[in-house]
């Protein structure tokens, strides 16, 4: 019978790292004078002094299994280093008929006259070992990769495997990059990622590798592991390299300093992803999706993705290609969540496994935006992105189209595996929040500093600018800053807002807002409440959110100062005066000692001081829900007191207001001691006998 004898330059990727690594080994086989013949004798199969070593990053959470398809019996040694090797199949039941159904899946016909019973030594000794090149049996370096993907599905190769001890590393292992197998024959190995891979778990099981042990190890003696004349680029014997399958993906934003949105603003992103390994997966047989995940007050646009591809994580969009959508490349679509129902921004894969455009080991960069619109129905704006991947090469999915795999992989089908930094479908992620906040204010009687006033009518607007900005109104005293600040349809955006009077939520039962919170710049939790006084769907106000009588909710601004100014007095419980009234400037900061999820608010400039601190909202308008199913709105919004008086008298006579009163004071004293002066001139000036009645 005639063995498989693999030279040199076979042997290299043959015994070596070849499922994963696809090293080139190149140099002639020439015989030496310092050659050593090793027999089966000097490798007794008997011996287990051999091990085999697997190395990666990823190594934690995996499970392997190391199953020997063939064995050494003879070999050549050039001056302590390996010229030739001869394998032949292992004698484990089945595996030589596992090894000549793999033959047929490859399409090779086996050569029972010069490799009788001995299908790993065919295959072996007859693969060229150059990067994709083949020598006169036509087998390639593709084929040797499918010869191992289908000999492990076999049953008999199934039974091998069942057969032989699992092996893991955990976390606190002294070097958790590193996995050693003890205790093995030496021969020919495949070793097979065990690890189980379900639906939706963070997990993928890797191809197969194969690898080949020292030869000739003893008890005493590590074995031969180089090649003669071998080089840099073959890798010794006894160790081989994992890579990890399970694809990354990360979030961030661009250009976004303090986190902190009014509502119009794009917001815009860079997700990271790499290039999944795809060995193994069928044409079209292979799911890479990638979904953004915004919350309720971000419009997703899907004309904004573009792609590009990098060899470095590093590496800047600038000096990155852009893959030009196709749709056999990559698409992107707004789809609403089957999880929740929500809008989401889907961007497909189709073409993943085409490495003219997408190469493993590259970088995947996802550019895209966001705009925030006026339907958030909190402060906080979260966004979250996840990765579906196939993770199963034994259980890939099925094309779309059969005829034409370019088309892509059918989603419902194939195990697939979920990265998701954002914690869950609801795009939950502290790390991608954006944050915007308002105002709120209650407007109050100054005579007893209690009594509220309604009707009234404010304007805000940006520090340094004359036009008021606009905003949509959410309900009675319940307004938001509009998207689109050039807006001119009175019912779509106004610069008027008016204090509520409650009348709306007595007399229809509509839904109105209540305050309650913490303000500090450590732990700012400031919300408004949506409690619904009759039936949850007893709206008959259009399902407005109506704030109390006497409240102004002001929402969806952004860091900065404002200027909030009174333009029309409040009507209700009575007409008050339109003189002193109230105007003053209230800057919202998240800078240190302030954080975004804990911003900081001031007034200033108050002109006549009537207006209170900034203080929580935990303490007014509280009352027990009648609804089952409160809506809850977060408005990182503390409540500003602003007072109105009906006579000057009720101005404070300190400070600022109290300067402006004595200089009012003071003129009118002048006035009055002018029109004395002039009087008693013109006494004084009358004709003798005439008197002043």
């Amino acid at each position: 019978m005639r063995r498989g004898l693999l030279s040199r330059k076979v042997a290299g990727l043959a015994v070596s790292a070849v499922m994963v690594l696809g090293l080139s080994l190149t140099a002639a086989s020439t015989a030496s004078a310092t050659e050593v013949q090793l027999s089966p004798g000097d490798m007794p199969d008997t011996n287990t002094n051999a091990s085999l070593t697997i190395k990666g990053n990823a190594l934690v959470g995996h499970k392997f299994k190391a199953v020997r398809i063939g064995k050494y019996s003879m070999a050549t040694i050039d001056d302590g280093k390996i010229r030739k090797i001869s394998v032949t199949t292992d004698p484990a039941p089945g595996l030589v008929d596992a090894g000549k159904h793999a033959l047929q899946d490859i399409g090779v016909p086996e050569d029972s006259s010069s490799y009788p019973g001995n299908p790993i030594g065919q295959v072996a000794a007859n693969w060229s070992g150059a990067q994709g090149g083949n020598n006169s049996s036509g087998i390639t370096s593709s084929q040797i990769r499918k010869f191992v993907l289908s000999l492990v599905q076999d049953p008999q190769f199934a039974n091998a495997q069942a057969a032989v001890d699992e092996h893991s590393v955990n976390a606190n292992s002294p070097d958790p990059k590193s996995l050693t197998i003890s205790g093995l024959k030496q021969g020919l190995y495949v070793i097979v990622d065990t690890t189980p891979t379900g639906q939706g778990g963070r997990v993928s099981a890797s191809v197969p590798m194969l690898v080949g042990t020292a030869v000739a190890p003893t008890a005493n003696d590590p074995g031969y592991t180089e090649y003669a004349d071998g080089g840099a680029d073959i890798a010794p014997l006894g160790v081989i390299t994992f890579k990890a399958n399970v694809p990354l993906i990360e979030k961030k934003f661009v250009n976004m300093q303090n986190r902190s949105v009014a509502v119009g603003t794009k917001v815009n992103y860079q997700v990271t992803a790499s290039v999944p390994l795809t060995s193994g997966f069928p044409d079209g047989g292979y799911v890479y999706k990638v979904t953004d995940v915004p919350s309720k007050g971000l419009s997703i646009n899907p004309a904004s993705v573009k792609v590009y591809t990098s060899p470095t994580e590093s590496g800047s969009i600038a000096a990155a290609t852009e893959i030009t959508s196709h749709s056999e490349l990559w698409n992107a679509r707004a789809e609403n969540s089957p999880e929740t129902g929500n809008p989401v921004l889907v961007i497909r894969f189709p073409g993943i496994m085409n490495t003219s455009y997408f190469k493993y080991g590259q970088f995947i960069f996802i550019t895209y935006s966001n705009t925030v619109n006026e339907q958030s129905q909190s402060g906080v704006l979260s966004n979250g992105v996840m990765l579906n991947y196939s993770n199963d090469f034994s259980n890939p999915s099925t094309p779309l189209d059969p005829m034409d795999p370019s088309k892509g992989p059918n989603e419902g089908t194939g195990s697939q595996g979920v990265t998701d930094p954002s914690g869950g479908s609801d795009g939950e992620n502290p790390d991608t929040n954006l944050y915007f906040y308002g105002l709120s204010i209650v407007n109050r009687s100054k005579v007893d500093g209690r009594s509220r006033l309604m009707n009234g009518k404010f304007t805000v607007s940006q520090e340094g600018s004359d036009s008021p900005m606009k905003f949509k109104q959410r309900g009675k005293g319940n307004y938001i800053r509009a998207a689109d600040q050039n807006c001119s349809v009175p019912e779509q955006c106004v610069t008027e807002l008016v204090v509520s009077d409650g009348k709306a939520m007595q007399a229809h039962g509509a839904r109105f807002l209540q305050g309650y919170g913490h303000v500090s710049t450590a732990d700012f939790r400031s919300r408004t409440q949506v409690f619904n006084a009759e039936a949850a769907d007893d709206l008959t106000d259009s399902g407005k959110i109506n704030a109390q009588a006497g409240y102004l909710f002001v929402n969806g601004l952004a860091v900065g100062t404002y200027k909030i100014t009174q333009v029309d007095a409040p009507t209700e419980p009575k007409d008050f005066p339109d003189r002193f009234l109230p105007s003053y400037k209230e800057t919202i900061s998240n800078d240190a000692p302030a954080t975004a999820d804990a911003p900081l608010f001031t007034v200033k400039d108050d002109v006549w001081d009537l207006v209170g601190t900034p203080k929580p909202n935990n303490s007014e308008g509280i009352v027990s829900p009648v609804s089952t199913d409160p809506v809850s709105l977060k408005l990182f919004s503390p409540l500003t007191t602003v007072y109105n008086v009906d006579s000057p008298t009720q101005l404070s006579m300190t400070g600022v207001a109290g300067l402006i009163l004595a200089v009012l004071v003071a003129l009118v004293c002048i006035v009055l001691a002018l029109i004395l002066y002039r009087t008693s001139r013109r006494g004084r000036s009358l004709p003798s006998g005439m008197t002043v009645l």
